[in-house]
């Protein structure tokens, strides 16, 4: 009797829906096998599992978010981390993650949260026209609402029009923010129609970043109509990201991306007809890799590609669903790039994607590793930190979502971390297309679980035929109440038949952990062909 035998998943996500590596699968939601087997922390689960490990998601903002979180900001000062909404909110996030607080700023902040950066003992945000300052950390901080009009008097920063996203409109930021290596904290704005850098610098006169250090406005000009995006340090330089025209525009030319060394006159090279898409909306180097997020306006799929070198990228991962990310929705450690986003495969949610797991040994594959708890079509994954560094010897993000646009206010935005509630945001696996080429019956399903199965456990088990337009079977739910207490579930069901191929589903929709050994057995047999 022919078996499939479901080995291993970690070559991740296959790029296409019919052909597959042995070890991918075609898509999966929360699905993270850098994480351990449980959450004992035990002698035989402190390191990863390489399993179906669903990843648990859970709202901790409660009602206090009131916008898109757009920016998470760690400091080195306090224990908070901050955060910046589409609203130009500010809210701080507790040391143990459990409380946001709003930041009141006494009414000097207004706009769509454009850029946020951490510099020299101050957190620094970007309003329509100006840029804040709240700090000194180290003290008793307080907010400047002008500080860079009426604090440095430079002239107002310009309040282009930047496109929307697709997925909620929400308008990409216009003044990203970024803290360079030679001490600066750069700012990006469009000035008489040409995109331009200015930077703060200050210096210590009584506590760290007091005092003017001889601030620039308009440190360097960019040529007309290429608009900053997005901007990341590589090396000693600082590259800078621009999209050129209208979003109006059904056509339009293809995005920039130029390096600076920071000293220069003028820019070091620009990439100006190389790069694939319209649009780079973020960048973040991850381990001297520069990971570029790229795609077109109003319209779905997104690519995530890698500088390397001269004037080439190569493409890492590309999808046909999902939108690309805002600038403070991507972070990294080492052997993986995490990117938040959405998508409509398996189901339509916010989620977060890993180029490559926390361990390099288990390869640079594309994951689905956290879904949002926002738990709608319309959810989309707006803010990324790898934050959450636990005592238990590994990392997982805290995540922004938003269900809402530009300007909107509620409870349907928020901020999740992973707790060990799992029945917030339901795990999804599918493996990949097992092409049979003529017709089949599924005889015969074995799935272990490393948990026992207790009465908040369910997974329930689908197998998709004939290209998902033929039948779908549901097996047993596996549950308390058809396998309690059981490892080793064994599940037949009559009539499983298809005529060319087939692939299985696994949700988990439980409140306790239950991780999915690997293998899972699938046995078939070949029916005889129909005659003409």
């Amino acid at each position: 009797m022919p078996k499939i035998s479901i080995n291993s998943i970690l070559g991740g996500h296959c790029p296409t829906t019919h052909y597959a590596q042995a070890d991918q699968f075609r898509a999966s939601l929360g699905i993270d096998p850098g994480q351990p087997m449980d959450d004992a922390d035990s002698a035989y689960s402190t390191i990863a599992s390489g399993l179906l490990r669903p990843s648990s998601c859970q709202k901790f903002s409660g009602s206090t978010i009131t916008s898109a979180p757009l920016w998470l900001v760690p400091n080195p000062k306090t224990a908070y981390i901050y955060v910046y909404d589409a609203n130009s909110s500010a809210y701080t996030i507790d040391a143990t993650m459990t409380t946001v607080t709003a930041l009141a700023d006494g009414g000097t902040l207004s706009g769509l949260g454009n850029g946020a950066e951490y510099y020299d003992n101050y957190l620094y945000l970007a309003t329509n026209t100006d840029i804040a300052r709240y700090g000194p950390l180290n003290g008793s901080p307080l907010f400047t609402g002008t500080y860079w009009t009426t604090g440095l008097s430079k002239a107002a920063l310009t309040n282009t029009v930047y496109p929307t996203t697709y997925k909620n409109n929400l308008r990409l930021p216009n003044h990203v923010l970024k803290r360079h290596s030679n001490g600066k904290l750069y700012i990006a704005d469009v000035v008489g129609n040409n995109g331009t850098l200015h930077y703060i610098a200050t210096k210590k006169t009584t506590v760290e970043g007091d005092t003017d250090n001889a601030s620039t406005l308009n440190a360097l000009t960019f040529g007309y109509g290429l608009w900053p995006t997005a901007m990341e340090s590589y090396s000693e330089n600082l590259a800078i990201a621009f999209y050129e025209g209208s979003s109006s525009n059904l056509k339009q030319a293809r995005a920039k991306l130029a390096f600076w060394d920071t000293t220069s006159t003028s820019f070091n090279t620009i990439v100006w007809v190389e790069f694939p898409d319209q649009v780079i909306t973020a960048m973040k180097n991850v381990n001297g890799v520069l990971y570029v997020v790229s795609g077109n306006f109003n319209a779905r799929g997104f690519r995530v590609s890698k500088f390397i070198g001269g004037y080439s990228f190569q493409e890492v991962f590309y999808s046909e669903t999902g939108e690309p990310c805002l600038p403070g929705a991507i972070d990294g450690i080492l052997n993986r790039c995490l990117i938040g986003s959405h998508t409509t495969v398996p189901e339509s949610d916010g989620c977060v994607y890993s180029v490559g797991l926390q361990k390099s040994a288990l390869g640079q594959g594309i994951f689905n590793v956290m879904r949002s708890s926002g738990g709608t079509s319309s959810t989309s994954v707006t803010a990324v930190l790898e934050a959450d560094n636990n005592e238990k010897g590994f990392s997982v993000p805290i995540i922004g979502w938003s269900q809402a646009g530009e300007g909107s206010t509620g409870v349907s935005h928020g901020l999740d971390k992973q707790l060990t509630q799992y029945g917030n945001a339901p795990q999804v696996f599918w493996s990949q297309m097992y092409r049979i080429g003529q017709p089949f019956r599924i005889t015969r399903l074995k799935i272990n679980t490393v948990q026992p199965i207790t009465a908040n456990m369910t997974i329930i088990p689908k197998i998709y035929t004939d290209d998902g337009n033929g039948t779908t079977y549901t097996y047993s739910i596996i549950n308390s109440t058809n396998y309690s207490g059981k490892t080793s579930i064994v599940q037949r069901k009559e009539g499983v038949t298809g005529n060319h191929n087939f692939w299985l589903e696994l949700r988990w929709t439980g409140t306790d952990l239950c991780t999915v050994h690997l293998p899972i057995d699938i046995e078939f047999v070949i029916e005889p062909d129909e005659k003409n």
